[in-house]
């Protein structure tokens, strides 16, 4: 098939999202893929040509792409070949050589991408959100070192004299891989991190948590931060994970504000349960339908704020997961954001129509910068 023919009958933009080899196969035997059904069916709204492939599926010499698109009358996924996007979502593995070629390649030839950058750096973005002064009231004490070794146990004693809690987190990685708490207890400390299962280690000098910090983290730069005293319920902590997205017109809208609860004892929210915001907050928590819009409206306010400052920075963004910590005094934290959404807590909690329309989000935005470009 040639290149000429290919264009006869696309609707632009041509979106194509990155996906694993792994997914790809999965669409190619028919699997139900919770995500990318969605998305495809939120296409069946937007209109627009629509298709996934992997880093593999790539012709660089033809620029053109094996895709898989979603065949509404079959009701199947089929294969063909398609060229190169307009603009690209990806979903791929972040640290790949091949996904970054892919990347570079597609930028080179004037490809858009739905998110400037595929991941953050922690520090570098606590540095940055620390410029604003009306920000720094939702940042939890941080501080950078370039390794786990550079920690000496004055650092420690000295963290630990005010606090009983600290947090040391690898400044790159996500879904809480590279996360442990370090709390004092009566007869030395206790530390936590969950690596497939929760693990928790008790010590009683400090070096000996800098021998379980250099193993965990290996020559990984990382940050220590202040714990913030979350709301937990039986031991189980208590953060929201928001969906932020732009829509197709551009403006910055709140798709959905899931509330997490992680496992018990757990450091971290990840691998725990999710509910819609309002539910929980109106039968866990048994706030009033007043007091929950005054809540939202606040934690709203505060994810717009943040979202700008982080385009203010990177560069344009079509989402960004943004992690929030609600301490027992009612006091909002940032935590961390994600520009690779992986949507779980989103999808576990909330209903198709709002799942569907997160998606048709981010494909009216690609509709937005396509047109607004050309």
């Amino acid at each position: 098939m040639n290149r000429a023919s290919l264009n006869t009958s696309y609707k632009k933009p041509i979106v194509g999202v990155l996906i694993s080899r792994s997914n790809v196969s999965k669409l190619m035997r028919q699997e139900f893929h919770l995500k990318y059904t969605h998305m495809a069916r939120a296409n069946k709204i937007a209109g627009i040509t629509l298709y996934f492939f992997s880093p593999r599926d790539i012709n660089y010499a033809d620029k053109t792409i094996a895709g898989l698109y979603f065949d509404y009358q079959d009701e199947m996924w089929k294969q063909k070949s398609f060229l190169f996007p307009n603009i690209v979502y990806n979903r791929g593995y972040r640290g790949s050589l091949n996904v970054t070629k892919a990347i570079n390649t597609f930028q080179t030839n004037g490809v858009l991408l739905i998110n400037t950058l595929s991941g953050f750096n922690k520090w570098d973005v606590y540095q940055s959100l620390a410029k604003k002064k009306e920000l720094q009231p939702f940042l939890p004490t941080t501080r950078f070192f370039k390794k786990a070794q550079d920690i000496t146990t004055k650092d420690f004693e000295t963290f630990l004299k005010k606090r009983t809690k600290l947090y040391i987190k690898a400044t790159r990685g996500s879904r809480g891989r590279k996360v442990v708490s370090i709390e004092k207890k009566q007869n030395g400390y206790e530390c936590s991190f969950f690596i497939n299962t929760l693990t928790i280690i008790q010590v009683n000098k400090t070096s000996e948590i800098i021998d379980i910090l250099k193993e965990f983290f290996g020559e990984s730069n990382i940050i220590i931060q202040d714990a913030i005293d979350l709301v937990k319920i039986d031991n189980r902590i208590i953060d929201l994970r928001a969906e932020v997205q732009r829509n197709g017109k551009g403006e910055i809208e709140v798709a959905a504000i899931p509330v997490r609860i992680g496992q018990q004892f757990s450091p971290i929210s990840t691998h725990g349960d999710s509910f819609p915001f309002n539910d929980f907050f109106k039968v866990i928590l048994s706030n009033s339908e007043k007091e929950i819009n005054m809540i939202r409206n606040k934690i709203e306010d505060i994810l717009v704020q943040l979202y700008t400052s982080i385009e203010e920075e990177y560069g344009p963004f079509g989402e960004i997961e943004i992690d929030l910590g609600l301490d027992r005094n009612g006091q909002l934290w940032f935590i961390e954001c994600n520009a690779f959404s992986a949507k779980k807590s989103f999808i576990k909690a909330y209903d198709e129509k709002t799942i569907t329309r997160s998606f048709l989000n981010l494909l009216e935005y690609a509709k937005f910068i396509y047109f607004k470009g050309n």
